[in-house]
C-alpha cells in the first residue's frame, strides 16, 4: 500500500510539472475561465453599443439640423413672398388713384407729375413680380374688383370665407396666407373708393390740392411700411426694398413741392 501511494504521488508530481512546462491551465484556472467569459462578452457589447451611437448620432443630428434647415428656409421664402404680394398691390392701388387724380385735375403740372409716380410704381411692380407667390404675383387689382366685391357684399359672405380657413393641419399656413391676401384685397379696394368719394367733393384747384394731399399721405404711409420692412426680408427682396424706399421718398419731396406750387398759384 505505501508503495502504491508513492507511485501514485511521483506520477501526479510528473504530471503537473509537465502540464507547467507546457503552460496547461491548472484545474482552478480552468474552472475560473467559465465565470470570465460572460464578463469579457458583456465589454465587447458594450464597446459595439458605444461604437454604434458614435457612429449614428451625427448622422441623425445632421438630418435633423438639415429638416430645421429647410424648414426656416421654407418659411423666409414663404414670408418674402408674402410681403412682395403685398407691396405689389399697394403699388396698384396708387397707379389706380393716380390715373384717376391724372383724368381730374387741370393742371398740367400734376398730371406730368402723375405720370412720372404712374411709371415709377410700375417699374416697381414689375420688379416684385418674379419674387411673389405664384397664386398673387401676376393679379391686377382692378380686374379683380368686381369679383372681390361680389364675394365680400354681405357679412354671411365673409363669414363663409372665414369658415373656409382651417385653424390647423395640413396648409393652414397656405390657407391663412390666402386669407390675409384676400383682406389686404378687399383693403386695397375700400381705400381707392374712399378716396374718390372724397376727392369727388372738389374741383379745379381744391381737387389738385385734395388729390396731392392724398398721395403725400399715401406716400407717407408707404415710406412707414418700407422702413419697417428693413432687416426683415432676405435675399433679392431684402435688396429691392431700399431701392423702393429711396423711389417713395423722391415722389413724397415731388408732391411737396408740388403743393406749394399749388398754394402759391392759388393766391394770385
Amino acid at each position: 500500500m505505501l508503495r502504491f501511494t508513492s507511485t501514485a504521488f511521483a506520477v501526479l508530481t510528473a504530471a503537473t510539472a509537465f502540464g507547467q512546462q507546457q503552460n496547461l491551465p491548472s484545474s482552478n484556472q480552468r474552472a475560473a475561465q467559465p465565470a470570465q467569459a460572460p464578463a469579457q462578452n458583456q465589454n465587447q457589447n458594450q464597446n459595439q453599443n458605444q461604437n454604434q451611437n458614435r457612429n449614428s448620432t451625427p448622422a441623425n443630428g445632421q438630418r435633423i439640423e438639415n429638416r430645421a434647415n429647410h424648414a426656416a428656409a421654407d418659411h423666409a421664402d414663404h414670408f418674402n413672398s408674402h410681403i412682395a404680394d403685398c407691396l405689389i398691390l399697394k403699388n396698384q392701388e396708387e397707379i389706380v388713384l393716380l390715373k384717376y387724380g391724372k383724368e381730374k385735375t387741370k393742371s398740367n403740372d400734376v398730371k406730368s407729375l402723375a405720370d412720372k409716380m404712374i411709371a415709377d410704381h410700375e417699374k416697381a411692380i414689375t420688379e416684385l413680380r418674379p419674387l411673389a407667390s405664384k397664386q398673387h404675383g401676376n393679379e391686377e387689382l382692378t380686374s379683380l374688383e368686381s369679383k372681390n366685391t361680389t364675394v365680400a357684399t354681405t357679412r354671411e359672405a365673409r363669414k363663409v370665407n372665414a369658415d373656409e380657413t382651417p385653424a390647423s393641419g395640413s396648409g393652414s399656413i397656405e390657407a391663412m396666407s390666402e386669407r390675409w391676401h384676400r383682406l389686404e384685397m378687399r383693403t386695397a379696394q375700400e381705400c381707392i373708393t374712399l378716396n374718390k368719394a372724397e376727392m369727388d367733393k372738389y374741383k379745379g384747384e381744391e381737387f389738385d390740392q385734395a388729390f396731392l394731399g392724398s398721395q403725400l399721405g399715401a406716400h407717407i404711409g408707404m415710406l412707414a411700411h418700407l422702413k419697417a420692412l428693413e432687416g426683415e426680408t432676405t435675399g433679392q427682396l431684402a435688396q429691392l426694398v431700399p431701392q423702393l424706399e429711396s423711389t417713395v421718398k423722391e415722389h413724397k419731396t415731388h408732391l411737396e413741392q408740388a403743393m406749394g406750387n399749388a398754394k402759391r398759384d392759388q393766391k394770385k
